[in-house]
Formats: C-alpha cells, structure tokens, sequence
C-alpha cells in the first residue's frame, strides 16, 4: 500500500511524504483506565504539569480569542446558546460538567441540568474547556448524541 501510494504521488506530482514518527503523541491509541483520576500520568513531574498547564492556557486563550477569554475569567463561565433548542443555554466551567440552562416553557432534551462529556485521555482542565466550547458551539448534534446527563454536578474524571 505504501508503495502504490508513493506512486500515486510522484504520478500528481506532490511531494514526497515524511514518515510518521515516534516523535509524534497519538494518544487516543492507548487506553488510560490504570491512571488515577485528575493526573497526567506516572512519571508527570510538578515542572510538567506547569508546563501543561501554561500550554492549556495559551490553547484556551487563542481558541476563544481575547473578548471570550476575559469574559471567563471575569464571570468563571461561557453561556452557549443553543442552535437546536431555542431558549437552551449551555453553561461551560473550567473542569466541571456541562450545565443546561432553559428558559421559561423549554423542554430540555435530557431529564437532568448536567452532562458529563470526559476527554479519552487526560488533558488540562483549561485545554479540554477550549475543546467542549467548540464542539458545543459547532457540533451541538454530537453532543446531544454523546453527552450523558447527570443529577449533580462534578468535576470531570480525565482533565487535571
């Protein structure tokens, strides 16, 4: 398969493609059930995880753009309006569950206010808030298909 690849691409004319290598993280590919709650890891000094940390910052910051970002910190929380269900809101905090919020007279599609949506595997607290933004924000229909409603609210399990 590499091989009919390789031709394809000298036959279009593009380059030649660099080899994936170790180098590079892909860690949806493995599984992290044996880790503790709310870690990065075994081996994850306290440096890391405040270079973590600072990176999470930055991803958020740049993902939400300066208004948004200001914005929660000021308030400690996004309110993302609903583009299925008119007079929904969803409330997104740094590292807890996902609040509905609805105004008087909406049904909500869930029988409880909070949903729970983890990373597959850990990621700072301020990181995965930047993902949950943009997959409510532009995927709300996955959301609605992957989000499992809660009675209570907590943190979540995989971010740190």
């Amino acid at each position: 398969m590499a091989r009919f690849v390789a031709w394809l691409r000298r036959l279009f004319g593009l380059p030649h493609a660099e080899p994936i290598t170790a180098d590079i993280e892909r860690p949806w590919l493995r599984r992290w059930d044996h880790l503790p709650k709310r870690t990065a890891g075994f081996g994850f000094t306290p440096e890391d995880y405040e270079a973590a940390y600072e990176r999470a910052r930055e991803v958020a910051r740049t993902t939400l753009g300066e208004e948004l970002w200001a914005q929660l910190q000021r308030q400690g929380y996004l309110d993302v309006p609903s583009k299925l269900v008119p007079g929904m809101t969803y409330r997104l905090r740094v590292g807890r569950r996902i609040q509905v919020i609805c105004a008087l007279g909406v049904t909500s599609p869930w029988p409880y206010r909070y949903l729970c949506i983890n990373p597959v595997y850990p990621l700072p607290e301020e990181e995965f808030f930047a993902h949950l933004y943009l997959y409510v924000r532009d995927r709300e229909d996955l959301v609605m298909k992957v989000a499992a409603p809660q009675p209570w609210d907590q943190a979540l399990g995989r971010t740190f």
